[in-house]
């Protein structure tokens, strides 16, 4: 009797363990994607402030991009335009945060603005 409730009892706490591993798993992606969305963000807004400072929104095919893998606190981002005219861009931003090894988690942000 009291090897079968050790038994049970040893089953329980590894089941425990197991999902607590887990659990830090979920923890640590959901942490690089919220960091790899605000690094997206951030590359967006520096990029709105920027059109907003130069005034030039044209830009010739294939010189859209405006920052290529920058260092941002522990990722990078990457910012093109798309859909450029006089009036009106698309901001198409991309933030990359490492994750353990090799392992990166990428998000990306549409931000259309205009004149």
């Amino acid at each position: 009797m009291v090897m079968m409730f050790l038994i049970i009892i040893s089953l329980m706490g590894i089941g425990l363990l197991s999902m607590a591993g887990m659990e830090l798993e979920l923890y640590k992606r959901t942490e690089a994607s919220r960091q790899a969305f605000f690094l997206a963000e951030a590359g967006a807004q520096r990029t709105q402030a920027l059109l907003a400072v130069e005034g030039d929104w044209e830009t010739s095919p294939g010189a859209n991009v405006v920052f290529s893998e920058e260092s941002f606190q522990d990722g990078t981002y990457t910012v093109h335009l798309e859909n450029v005219s006089a009036g009106e861009a698309t901001i198409v931003a991309e933030g990359t945060y490492p994750r353990t090894g090799t392992l990166r988690t990428t998000r990306r942000v549409r931000l259309v603005v205009e004149r």
